[in-house]
């Protein structure tokens, strides 16, 4: 009895969300080169990006996580043209994650594939902030 109390409490947990270890996991990247960016401050900007999804409200794990600067640039080409983002101070990562049930903005229980999490800087030497998401 006290087995299969022990299993429905642990499923319990699984299916609301209350195990954090999926969310303590680091997840697998994908890190391409950049004419912009150093190495650290693409590898900072992954951590960055996987940080602020992993704070969702119902993200149950973030699963890969890349960066593209041709994807990126693509993605971001009216914004570069019009002046309203600078090529040397904004990167974009994205991020495929898995929801749960409890989510509020998220669809639940989805997979999300190439989420975009765009981060800026004020300038070269402030830290990278995400500033818009999505798409």
């Amino acid at each position: 009895m006290k087995k299969l109390l022990i299993v429905l409490l642990v499923i319990a947990l699984l299916i609301t969300g209350g195990i954090v270890a999926f969310k303590i996991v680091p997840a697998p990247k994908t890190l391409g080169t950049s004419a912009l960016f150093s190495e650290s401050e693409i590898a900072d900007g992954a951590k960055t990006a996987e940080k602020c999804v992993r704070n969702f409200s119902g993200v149950l794990r973030v699963l890969r996580v890349t960066y593209d600067e041709e994807k990126a640039e693509s993605f971001l080409a009216s914004d570069f043209e019009s002046g309203a983002k600078t090529k040397e101070n904004t990167m974009v990562f994205f991020v495929d994650f898995a929801t749960g049930s409890r989510t509020t903005a998220l669809n639940p229980w989805d997979v999300y594939t190439d989420y975009a999490v765009i981060l800026t800087r004020a300038n070269e030497n402030a830290p990278f902030e995400m500033t818009d998401g999505g798409y």
